[in-house]
This record gives structure tokens, C-alpha cells and sequence, in this order.
């Protein structure tokens, strides 16, 4: 059992406020000011650019309104399984981006072409949660949330 105000139980509390509230029918935001984890692989210090999703490199279909990102091909195929990308274990994978003392929390679903090695291209309102839309492209630290392959954490 977790101490009290250790990550777990901390993360446990903030999911079930956050369910009650979803319930409540109350706005929820999912940006807030969390610190990025060092035990799954980062922080990396990277780009943070916005794209316009739709079927992804993992073979899910998203919209603009998701929160999720795409890592670097670099990274991505690191770690790649046979020749189907829906089969890459970074799929679903959870990662943590930090702006500005602003974190949140995004699920890998597409590979980057155009990025380099630590960089994360996210959706626009992702973007727009953690920076002005207009930069277009804006610095970002971001970290693994779970366990990764040792390709993709040791870049």
C-alpha cells in the first residue's frame, strides 16, 4: 500500500475527483502542473509542433480534439516489431509534456516523420493547452509514463 501522498495515491485521488467530477457534469480540465517522472526514460528536452490527425502509424483514427501524441520516427522504429507499425509497443504507450509549468498527460498513437529524435508532435488543442498556436513550434520536456522498450528510453 502506497504512503500517503506518494505518486500512486496522489494519482488515485486526482482519478477519482476527476471521475466524480465527469459525473457531476463539471468542466475538467486535463491540463494541470504536474512534475515529469525519471523512471521510465526522461525528461527529454525537445520540439513541441502540432499536426491534423487521423488514421495513425498504431492504426487508430483520432481527431483534433485528443489527446495524444506522435514521437519521433527515430524512436518509433527503435523499437519496431515485424513491418506493421499497428504492432509497435510504443502504441498506447502514456507519455507526460511540460510548458511552461503546464503537464499533460498523452497517449502515443502515431509516428513522427518530420521530428527529430525528442521531439512530439500533438494534436492543436493539445498544443493550445500547453502554448500560443500561433508559435507553431515551441520548446517542451516531456517523459515516459510507463515502461518502453530500451530503444525508445535511451535516446
Amino acid at each position: 500500500m502506497p504512503e500517503c501522498g506518494t505518486g500512486d495515491n496522489l494519482a488515485q485521488r486526482r482519478s477519482r475527483i476527476h471521475y466524480a467530477a465527469l459525473v457531476a457534469g463539471l468542466p475538467v480540465s486535463r491540463v494541470s502542473n504536474l512534475l515529469l517522472p525519471r523512471d521510465h526514460g526522461g525528461p527529454y528536452s525537445g520540439v513541441l509542433t502540432y499536426y491534423d490527425p487521423a488514421l495513425g502509424a498504431c492504426g487508430m483514427t483520432n481527431n483534433a480534439g485528443d489527446a495524444i501524441a506522435a514521437v519521433s520516427h527515430v524512436i518509433f522504429d527503435a523499437v519496431k516489431v515485424g513491418t506493421n507499425p499497428n504492432a509497435n509497443p510504443l502504441c498506447g504507450k502514456k507519455i507526460r509534456a511540460t510548458k511552461g509549468g503546464k503537464s499533460i498527460d498523452l497517449t502515443v498513437v502515431d509516428r513522427c516523420t518530420g521530428c527529430q529524435p525528442k521531439d512530439i508532435d500533438v494534436t492543436r488543442s493539445v498544443f493550445k493547452d500547453l502554448a500560443n498556436i500561433d508559435e507553431g513550434r515551441v520548446p517542451v520536456e516531456w517523459s515516459w509514463l510507463e515502461d518502453v522498450p530500451r530503444g525508445a528510453s535511451a535516446i
